[in-house]
């Protein structure tokens, strides 16, 4: 019969067609969609090079222990922080530009002075502070400032002798920063820090 026949030639028309379609779809992906966790994490990797340089500059800051006479000298405290890490203002009076300009240097700072017979000495802008130094076990030195001068000054210089007399009347760890010029860090038991700058002048 002729629809008969027409109806069978169909079939190997159909078949090729199907195998064409089979051939044309993709594959199946048999690798799952990246978790939500791995997105997450990415940020993080990428700032690990930058917090593995900064500790490699921290690591970078060369520091020894004391030796010798290297005290020597007089030293400008350039910073000076508390246990929190909070700046401690008595030590850094502000003062009128005037007042200022009459300082040694024209500013306000204070400064400590050792020689070499164990005697030390400070100025904070006022008063003259005097007294001991004792270094012992290569890292650790004990300061006494009590001895004072009578001198009358406006409030935030007093406030500035006082701070100093009582702050450096202590005992600290004491390391050499090296650099140029050479830097005094004192660490005291209560968590304080103070950095001195070696300075090429002495008190007068």
């Amino acid at each position: 019969m002729p629809v008969r026949r027409f109806a069978t030639s169909l079939l190997p028309l159909c078949a090729l067609v199907a195998l064409t379609a089979c051939a044309a779809a993709p594959p199946p992906s048999s690798a799952p969609p990246p978790a939500s966790g791995a997105i997450a994490e990415a940020p993080g990797a990428a700032a690990s090079p930058a917090a593995s340089s900064g500790e490699t500059a921290q690591a970078q800051v060369k520091t020894r222990r004391l030796s010798g006479n290297e005290l020597e000298g007089s030293w400008a405290l350039r910073s000076a922080t508390d246990a929190a890490g909070a700046r401690i203002e008595a030590l850094f009076p502000q003062m009128p530009a005037e007042a200022a300009a009459a300082q040694p240097g024209g500013k306000f700072e204070a400064v400590i002075e050792f020689d070499t017979t164990g005697r030390v000495s400070a100025y904070a802008g006022c008063n003259r502070m005097a007294g001991s130094y004792r270094a012992s076990r290569g890292d650790r030195l004990t300061l006494d400032l009590s001895m004072m001068t009578k001198r009358g000054c406006p409030d935030p210089l007093n406030l500035a002798d006082a701070a100093l007399s009582e702050r450096l009347s202590a005992s600290f760890r004491a390391v050499i920063v090296e650099g140029a010029p050479l830097q005094l860090r004192l660490t005291a038991e209560d968590g304080s820090e103070y950095m001195f700058e070696w300075m090429p002048t002495q008190l007068q």
